[in-house]
């Protein structure tokens, strides 16, 4: 990972066994939560925030659990033993990168009011060349 100044905020699932650090280039309020409309996202009250020029590290003391809804093409990072979903992330030839739940990073009132985004209706190709500009260099650290 590349060396990032600014701010760096931290969170955790509701059981504490995965951790997630964000390094954000900017200021907290300079971002806005994105608020995904889709079924499974809005079920969860989940909101997304990332930087391509930040870093995202998850650490697990457990298995996280991966999971595909939609289009299948990003995984959602769940610990294993409470279920929080603690980022998105999407893979491709070396490549990793993602988005952290932004609803465990606190205090929410840090950040601009959260935006709704509509990924459902943009073609596969669209979605993922969205996502390696928009989502942050992903490192995930999980025991075996």
């Amino acid at each position: 990972m590349h060396p990032v100044t600014g701010t760096c905020l931290s969170g955790s699932c509701i059981c504490g066994d995965v951790r997630c650090d964000i390094q954000l280039p900017q200021p907290a309020a300079a971002y806005a939560p994105r608020r995904c409309d889709c079924d499974f996202c809005t079920a969860q009250q989940l909101l997304y925030l990332s930087d391509a020029k930040g870093q995202l590290r998850i650490r697990a003391n457990t298995r996280l659990t991966r999971i595909k809804q939609g289009s299948e093409q990003a995984e959602f990072l769940a610990c294993s033993h409470c279920q929080t979903v603690v980022a998105v992330c999407y893979r491709e030839a070396g490549i990793c990168v993602g988005a952290i739940n932004a609803s465990l990073l606190q205090p929410q009132s840090q950040f601009a009011a959260p935006v709704t985004v509509q990924p459902k209706l943009l073609a596969a190709e669209t979605k993922t060349e969205r996502w390696k500009q928009l989502w942050t260099p992903l490192v995930v650290e999980e025991a075996s």
